[in-house]
């Protein structure tokens, strides 16, 4: 029986063999490498996809910054920042907390706090990728200050920012704070997620 791999393998060379490619084909193609933890494959898929003129969309954008989560890639990515503002995508609320999520695991907080700053609208996953682009770059009072900023804004705890927000509030000793958030997850009923159960127990 064939893995997850070995299928997107053959899905590969089905792909190479078309006559014509769709934009939500490229876009499989390069998620597909993503998913596989293969980001050179998905870089050159990209690059390919972009020497034949290939027309990015938002999907586009969203899926290959996934591959550029790397430090390793962090000049191409950036690359592709310019070309978001460049296509107008800049006011598109998935393509930016991409680049959130993006300049965040690149160790590039202050660049993802410009893309956040200059939001017209967030969403939970904006306020989310910030909050933890904060605590993975050990920003740990800025982290649980977003986090209360957007509690008053009336944006609702999911178990990825709580698992966030609790490590942050260990690492600055934060315990008053990390017993109000525990309160949150238990009223959330989301105190049993594995990401929120291992944050509280560190």
């Amino acid at each position: 029986m064939y893995t997850k791999t070995a299928l997107r393998d053959e899905a590969r060379i089905l792909f190479d063999e078309m006559p014509e490619r769709s934009v939500a084909m490229w876009n499989a193609n390069i998620s597909n490498a993503v998913l596989d933890g293969r980001p050179s494959i998905a870089v050159d898929v990209f690059i390919q996809f972009r020497r034949i003129g290939g027309e990015l969309d938002p999907i586009t954008f969203c899926v290959f910054l996934n591959a550029c989560s790397d430090a390793f890639y962090l000049e191409l990515g950036r690359q592709l920042d310019g070309y978001v503002i460049r296509s107008g995508f800049d006011g598109n609320l998935s393509v930016c907390n991409g680049l959130i999520d993006f300049y965040g695991k690149c160790k590039e907080v202050e660049f993802a706090k410009t893309i956040f700053d200059g939001m017209e609208k967030r969403d939970t996953v904006s306020w989310c990728s910030m909050v933890s682009a904060y605590e993975q770059n050990y920003e740990e009072e800025k982290a649980c200050g977003l986090f209360l900023e957007a509690r008053k804004e009336g944006v609702e705890p999911t178990d990825f920012v709580v698992s966030s927000v609790i490590s942050a509030c260990a690492g600055m000793v934060g315990l008053e704070l990390g017993r109000s958030v525990h309160a949150l997850a238990v009223k959330a009923c989301i105190e049993g997620n594995i990401f929120v159960g291992s944050a509280l127990v560190d």
